[in-house]
């Protein structure tokens, strides 16, 4: 059966959700305030200690002050963790699908660093089968997008890709590491159903090979 894709592109997509001063990126206000605004939601995702998918990054500190991990985290102890010093605590993806339920596109970000896959995407896509809606997962990680390739080939998968330098966050560690990935050399292992592709690298040779698929830019900061 044909994937319909066509849910990728018919929105602007608010990345974190619709965030600003007062309402914190990744949470709940902001997956609220940009459904209503008519908006899709793109949406971090890692897994807390007890492997419940959370909608965070990895390092706590930036949005909660916090010198700990997520990954060292309880999901119970979330309430604990306020946003940007607001009443706003890290949401599960869960809770996210709940307050969401099918009205505006979903695309799922799933942290992930490790050829070693498979707790995070199989909880990730345990929500997924039993959510009624447009929801895309997408991944840095190519492995990441190999897991739902074999165990979930019903759902949207998107590569995320950039020319890796080492002044962006997440930069991978070793020259051979960003010099892979910045060239895409394992496409053929995640095959995604769409790309997206840093705004600031485009336009690009090495991103010809993307022609046949749906492509979307990330970060717009202007309207221009």
């Amino acid at each position: 059966m044909e994937k319909d894709l066509s849910f990728l592109t018919q929105k602007y997509i608010a990345h974190k959700g619709l965030h600003d001063a007062t309402t914190p990126p990744n949470s709940l206000p902001a997956f609220s305030k940009a459904l209503k605004t008519g908006y899709a939601i793109e949406l971090d995702v890692q897994k807390c200690v007890d492997g419940v998918a959370v909608c965070h990054d990895n390092d706590l500190f930036r949005l909660t002050w916090q010198n700990q991990f997520l990954s060292d985290v309880k999901v119970a102890d979330l309430p604990n963790f306020k946003l940007l010093g607001t009443d706003v605590c890290i949401p599960t993806l869960n809770q996210v699908f709940d307050l969401i339920k099918g009205k505006t596109p979903i695309f799922v970000e799933i942290k992930s660093n490790s050829i070693k896959t498979g707790v995070l995407e199989e909880r990730v896509y345990d929500l997924i089968k039993a959510y009624s809606g447009p929801v895309a997962v997408m991944s840095f990680n190519p492995f990441t997008l190999k897991w739902f390739k074999k165990n979930a080939p019903e759902v949207v998968r998107g590569l995320l890709t950039t020319v890796w330098t080492k002044e962006l966050d997440g930069c991978p560690t070793t020259p051979i590491t960003r010099w892979a990935l910045s060239n895409n050399i394992f496409l053929k292992l995640a095959q995604p159903d769409f790309v997206a592709i840093n705004i600031d690298d485009i336009p690009g040779k090495q991103f010809d090979k993307f022609s046949n698929i749906p492509k979307i830019g990330w970060t717009v900061r202007s309207q221009e």
